[in-house]
């Protein structure tokens, strides 16, 4: 099989020549798309570095990453990490940034203009990290959950056209997997966390409000990306905001179930395909899963990080939901080699049996320049999948 039949086949639940590797958005293959010349320097800077960084390729572009992303390309499975640009004219219009520099962190200011007051969020990122920390919170109290809910929506057309770009590059060495937000990503990603989750319990009508805003929106965005042929993967994180310990399962309910199932199910209609990011524990949750109909779970992370094995969570799910998983990060970046070809040993055996089972890392380096330590690891993960992941 190629890596695209292979990895379209365990979508459709049904058993591969072997265990597909995907190493998550790190994956060796990267193209500009045309369209983002189109786009102010500030514009680029904060989708790619801000909002973007796991899309951005950069792995590709770091000399110390270069034959690990060799030879991720020439023995790993591609899913091809990319998003659809969903823009608000108002926002577009009214969205400000100010930026500055303190020693060797680069701080990112973003003002949204609103009927009722600005809204503001600031982000930090520091040279030779591939990520962002935000230290600003769009919302910060209730007046800011009223200069949101203020916001007109004014949608721009959808374009696709990168994504015909993408599929060509990658061909054959796998697919392409659409990043979208849902609801509560949304939703909880403008609170500091510990905000939003007072908030889900003093004010969980208000929570509510806001979701029914961001669905309305995503829902109008998703239905035209659709129409233009985009897919086949979806991929949506925001579940892990109400996982427990942090909400109990009523709000799962209400703030996930409620409206990922119906995302699902119009992703269903086009006969795509929806996958959901999740960290930590998912046990109490699997079931909701099975009950919106999703195609594929990730990263089923097992005790300490999370609360499941791959074969209690293979057990639940059954022939439903194909897993990703589930090799810690932290064991790839520490692990000496015997330990590492042991815990991928031991992921494949849980994972195997019956397909529906997909050999990803939980997360990816961050750092330059890559550690000799995690480029070696990553080579075991690798190798230890072929070796014993034929069916």
């Amino acid at each position: 099989m190629t890596s695209k039949e292979r990895l379209l086949t365990v979508l459709q639940h049904k058993i591969p020549d072997r265990v597909p590797i995907s190493t998550y958005d790190m994956t060796g293959w990267h193209v500009e798309p045309k369209n983002s010349v189109l786009k102010d320097e500030m514009t680029r800077y904060v989708e790619d570095n801000i909002f973007g960084t796991y899309m951005s390729g950069w792995w590709n572009r770091e000399e110390s990453y270069i034959p690990l992303m060799k030879y991720i390309r020439e023995k790993a499975d591609c899913i091809y990490m990319t998003s659809v640009n969903c823009n608000n004219a108002y926002v577009a219009k009214h969205t400000r940034y100010e930026q500055m520099q303190e020693g060797d962190s680069t701080f990112t200011k973003i003002i949204l203009t609103t009927p009722k007051g600005d809204l503001t969020q600031t982000f930090r990122m520091d040279k030779g990290i591939y990520t962002a920390w935000e230290i600003e919170h769009r919302i910060k109290d209730e007046s800011d959950i009223e200069k949101y809910l203020s916001v007109p929506f004014e949608p721009m057309p959808v374009d696709v056209s990168h994504l015909k770009e993408q599929e060509d590059y990658i061909g054959d060495n796998g697919i392409l997997m659409v990043d979208i937000s849902d609801p509560i990503c949304e939703v909880a990603g403008m609170f500091e966390f510990g905000d939003f989750t007072v908030t889900a319990f003093t004010e969980e009508e208000t929570i509510i409000k806001m979701l029914d805003k961001a669905y309305e929106e995503q829902e109008y965005f998703l239905k035209d990306m659709l129409r233009q042929g985009a897919g086949p993967l979806f991929r949506m994180a925001g579940a892990e905001y109400c996982t427990p310990p942090y909400l109990p399962n009523e709000f799962f309910k209400k703030f996930v179930v409620a409206y990922d199932k119906k995302i699902i199910r119009l992703i269903h209609d086009y006969g795509r395909y929806a996958r959901i990011h999740s960290h930590g524990k998912v046990k109490t949750v699997l079931r909701d899963f099975l009950d919106m109909e999703i195609d594929a779970i990730d990263p089923v992370e097992a005790p300490e990080s999370g609360d499941i094995t791959l074969k209690e969570a293979k057990e639940i799910c059954r022939d439903k939901i194909c897993l990703f998983g589930n090799i810690q990060l932290r064991d790839l970046e520490l692990l000496p080699a015997d330990q590492m070809k042991e815990v991928v040993r031991k992921c494949v055996e849980e994972g195997k049996p019956g397909g529906n089972f997909v050999a990803l890392p939980t997360a990816t380096p961050l750092n330059v320049p890559l550690s000799p330590r995690t480029e070696e690891n990553f080579k075991i993960f690798i190798d230890t999948v072929l070796e014993m992941g034929v069916y």
